[in-house]
């Protein structure tokens, strides 16, 4: 009962509020009087087409039962009583397509009409019979929207061809959806798919009502103009509205307030027969849910049990797995040592042999047999490398390199198959392209030489291609296509989809004909993705194949200015040059290198020609030739003799300087060539910068210094004849022990020889003032090698150790530093690699003696005794400190830089370094651990680079200090990273002291 009452009074109340909002026309007592004219039109017009809008409640709609309802039906009864009309309802038609219909003349009269310019244009409207309010319909959740000014921007909900429709059309800013009933539009913001409507308050009350919409709030709001509802008539039934207006005035008020009390003030019980059908149809098919839920509970209760034991299986398959795959990795690391082992005997030993006295058919076994060793090496390396990478453990490095150099490197490692299977060789390198980049020069090296010796090895005749071009630049990095072409055999498209699978080959006949695992480009393409990289290849069968490498590589920026001052350091024009070459493929390249460089080479093919241009060039009025480059072919009789009549012609008046091409193949010629200061022998094909070096060498440089790339060096004997540089060979192996200690005979090194870690540690007791290095192999009984390692270390950190292992699986360096030792030979070593690093690390680098001599030579020919004086300290200097943190003769091997290039880089380092520990404990006194971390990070980087191992090593853990942020951690920390940075750029000093002063 309360609840009723509570209605009543509610509705009363509301009652009031709507009718307050309501205005009429004027109305007028007197009796309807028509004019004769409007007589007759009624009497010529008696059946009038009406067109209404079915759904425009409460003003007119048709009802469930098809009937004509609301205000605009009662005005429309009341005309029809006091003129005598009929009016035929058109109910078939959404409202739209109603009033297309009128538009068009095929509706004469429109009851429920909004009265705005545009329309007026087309029909003829009667006076007002109702005033309405527009309303804003938004969720009841909705805080953003509060009034008209706050719709820009949104998209409006709105009844389509409605006065609100032309109404919001004018504003700026908003978008409209469309909908054909406002009962639709507010449907849709109820469910959330619009976010606002507009239209008239009492429509919009109306159905929100009876649809039982109870998440819908409406707001109010004043429009510029008023909104009233008129009946409009088209221009033929223009006459009408006169008489509606006559019959509009004389509906008394009273009538009026009846008739819009019954539609505007209903009260309309909720229509919920449709939600009720909802809840109906809801409830039977949750009924229908939970018997098909029970019935598959019950399934699933038996599918759960059967996934349970199927999970468990999973569980130990997995655990099964987990241990298969720590077996592949253990097996690969035994595998590694197994096999390698065995083989360092095998190549060891027969490298020996190969310089002994020995028969032809004895060098051929030896020779192949060093051949299959190297085979076998190699093979053994594509596996690790694939299960490095297959296991995420490969990284890339980012260290500045000379990409000329990279790039003579590995044409002179694939020239020897090249030359042995007489390929021709084409080289071309884009002009434009720099020369200085930040990257992993080891990992380009790696793939460039995988692809080019694979197209040597499928090419039988023909031509190897090798081409660098520019694809793009952006922001400092320049995208480089790396383009390996060949003539060789070809694939089809099905060997192609499968080129870059793991052990895959294009078909087993390629397997027994040219051997190899089926990983190298698989390797390649997966290094090269590492390197932010991707490759392409093209092939057709008979004709070759071709890939393309394309890599983003980031320009040294102070590097390559660096490197282009010093090309212009020289002037090079006025060198008067004869380029003699037999083979075309040479020709173009040679001669674009030399014109980059500026020299206008004479092109010569014969040897006479030659001389005969050296002879007459030696006239009065005819400058003598400077440089003669020979493509020198070492079996040819004619062209040793014209080396012989250029070096010792006596009437030629200017004796040239000579540039010899040589094939890698001819070791003798390289070594005879090497003993003449006048001539430099480059293995060919050469690039420019590698030309420009050699020419600058030779009309430039004090000394002549051979170009070739042999790893092995020459005789080192004098710089360890002192009885105080001895080596320690420590393996249980007396093989191995036998190969060492013979490759170290050769070169007059004297040594200690222990079996295992216990008797290293005595040996080193024993004979610690004569011991300069160790090299230490791992696995040995009593007592390995990183246990013997850390007890020598805790002896003394002077003496380097360096591993001699078969193990390379991963983090192989990482794991021997932390056990004292600086680095490793692989095994099976090469003897040229393995004197290398001795040479390396002996405290007594191997320039040292020279540069004593040359410092002394200088002091004594010199009257500036205090020039004298600073070279001695800048050596002392040098000595003291460069195996503490920086070791320069490391740092070139590691680089693979000339020494001029690797001090400009230095160079760069101190300046770019010179305040780095001030500005650090500036950030650090500030608490800015932030800023300083970036610092350290930065500097770690170039500080690895240039293979200052002590630095970069405590600034990796320095970095993760300050990440961690222990403040008393740090700042001790800091104590050492000072001293060792400041040590550092006193070396710097020195060296760059001692190698101006040469």
């Amino acid at each position: 009962m309360k609840r009723i009452i509570a209605s009543i009074v509610s509705l009363m109340l509301m009652s009031a509020v709507l009718l307050s909002t309501f205005g009429f026309a004027d109305t007028n007592d007197s009796d309807i009087y028509f004019t004769q004219d409007e007589l007759d039109f009624i009497a010529a017009h008696p059946l009038i087409h009406v067109g209404v809008d079915t759904e425009f409640v409460p003003f007119e709609f048709v009802d469930d039962r098809g009937r004509y309802e609301g205000i605009a039906s009662e005005y429309l009864t009341y005309i029809q009583n006091e003129t005598g009309l009929s009016f035929d309802i058109e109910k078939a038609f959404e409202w739209p397509e109603i009033y297309n219909m009128a538009l068009e003349g095929e509706i004469d009269l429109l009851p429920a009409l909004t009265k705005t310019e545009s329309r007026e244009a087309d029909f003829y409207f009667s006076n007002p019979y109702y005033t309405f309010k527009r309303v804003i319909v938004v969720s009841d959740t909705e805080s953003q929207i509060r009034g008209i000014d706050n719709l820009t921007h949104y998209v409006v909900a709105v009844q389509e061809n409605s006065s609100h429709h032309s109404y919001l059309s004018q504003m700026k800013g908003l978008s409209l959806s469309l909908y054909p009933t406002a009962e639709k539009a507010l449907a849709a913001v109820a469910s959330g798919k619009e976010r606002v409507f507009v239209g008239n308050l009492a429509t919009t009350n109306y159905i929100i009502r009876k649809n039982g919409l109870t998440n819908l709030k409406m707001i109010t709001f004043e429009s510029d103009e008023s909104q009233t509802l008129h009946f409009a008539a088209s221009e033929e039934m223009a006459p009408l509205i006169p008489i509606i207006n006559k019959v509009l005035i004389n509906i008394p008020e009273e009538e009026k307030i009846a008739i819009n009390s019954r539609w505007v003030t209903l009260n309309i019980e909720p229509d919920y027969s449709g939600l009720i059908r909802r809840f109906v149809a809801a409830g039977l098919l949750i009924l229908l849910l939970f018997i098909v839920s029970a019935f598959w509970i019950v399934k699933l209760k038996k599918e759960i049990a059967a996934r349970r034991l199927v999970e468990e299986a999973l569980t130990i398959a997995k655990k099964d797995a987990e241990y298969a795959n720590q077996v592949k990795s253990n097996f690969l690391a035994r595998m590694s040592h197994e096999i390698r082992t065995p083989l360092n005997a095998i190549y060891g030993i027969s490298h020996l042999l190969k310089n002994t006295e020995m028969s032809a058919v004895q060098t051929s076994y030896v020779n192949r047999i060093v051949k299959s060793s190297k085979a076998i090496i190699d093979i053994v390396n594509d596996i690790l490398d694939y299960s490095k990478i297959d296991a995420d453990k490969m990284t890339i490095e980012r260290i500045t390199f000379d990409l000329d150099h990279l790039i003579q490197n590995i044409i002179i490692i694939t020239s020897y198959p090249l030359d042995r299977k007489k390929l021709h060789f084409r080289f071309y390198k884009e002009p434009g392209i720099p020369n200085m980049f930040f990257g992993d020069r080891k990992r380009i090296e790696q793939v460039l030489i995988n692809l080019l010796n694979n197209a040597v090895k499928f090419t039988e005749e023909g031509e190897i291609a090798f081409e660098i071009k520019l694809r793009a630049k952006e922001s400092g990095r320049y995208i480089l296509n790396f383009i390996i072409s060949d003539t060789g055999i070809g694939m089809s498209k099905k060997a192609l989809n499968d080129l870059f699978q793991p052990f895959q080959q294009a078909d087993g006949s390629i397997s027994r004909k040219y051997g190899g695992t089926g990983l190298g480009l698989s390797i390649v393409k997966r290094l090269v993705e590492l390197m932010d990289g991707k490759i392409d290849v093209y092939s057709t069968v008979g004709e070759g194949t071709s890939f393309v490498v394309e890599l983003p590589l980031e320009m040294d920026v102070e590097g390559e200015k660096a490197y282009q001052k010093e090309r212009q350091r020289y002037y090079l024009n006025d060198i008067q040059t004869i380029f003699f070459t037999k083979r075309p493929s040479q020709l173009n390249f040679l001669i674009n290198s030399l014109k980059n460089l500026g020299i206008n080479a004479h092109i010569i093919s014969d040897e006479e020609a030659v001389i005969k241009h050296l002879r007459e060039a030696a006239g009065k009025y005819v400058k003598p030739y400077d440089l003669v480059i020979v493509d020198f072919d070492p079996y040819s009789d004619n062209q040793s003799a014209l080396y012989n009549e250029i070096m010792n012609n006596g009437n030629l008046v200017n004796k040239p300087k000579i540039i010899a091409l040589v094939p890698y193949t001819n070791d003798l010629t390289i070594e005879n060539l090497q003993r003449d200061p006048d001539i430099i022998a480059l293995i060919h094909p050469v690039i420019t910068s590698v030309l420009y070096d050699a020419i600058v060498e030779l009309f430039y440089a004090k000394k002549s210094v051979l170009k070739t790339t042999s790893n092995a060096l020459s005789d080192i004997s004098k710089h360890f004849a002192d009885d105080y540089h001895k080596i320690l060979i420590v393996d249980d192996n007396l093989t191995n022990q036998m190969i060492v200690s013979e490759i170290l005979a050769q070169h007059q090194i004297t040594y200690y020889v222990a079996d295992n870690g216990k008797e290293a540690i005595e040996q080193y007791k024993r004979h610690h003032a004569y011991i300069a290095l160790i090299l230490m192999d791992l696995h040995m009984p009593i007592m390995n090698g990183f246990e013997a390692s850390e007890h020598i270390q805790a002896l003394s950190t002077e003496v380097p150790i360096l591993a001699m292992t078969a193990d390379v699986i991963e983090d192989t360096l990482e794991k021997l530093n932390t056990h004292g030792m600086v680095d490793y030979i692989l095994k099976p070593f090469d003897p040229d690699v393995l004197i290398e690093k001795i040479a390396m690390y002996m405290k007594a680098d191997v320039q040292g003696t020279d540069r004593d001599q040359d410092i002394n030579s200088e002091a004594s020919e010199t009257s500036e005794n205090n020039g004298a004086l600073k070279r001695h300290e800048s050596r002392k200097a040098l000595e003291e400190h460069t195996s503490a943190v920086m070791d320069f003769q490391k740092a070139l091997h590691h680089t693979g830089l000339p020494k001029d290039k690797l001090k400009r880089i230095l160079s760069v380092y101190r300046q770019e370094n010179e305040g780095f520990v001030a500005t650090l404990e500036n950030k650090l006194s500030e608490g800015d651990y932030v800023s300083a971390e970036k610092m350290v990070h930065k500097l770690k980087s170039s500080t690895g680079g240039i293979s200052a191992d002590t630095l970069h090593k405590e600034l990796i853990n320095f970095q993760a200090q300050l990440k961690d942020g222990d403040e008393a951690v740090i700042h001790q920390s800091f104590v050492t990273v000072k001293h060792q940075i400041t040590q550092l750029l006193m070396e710097i000093d020195a060296i760059l002291s001692i190698e101006k002063d040469h």
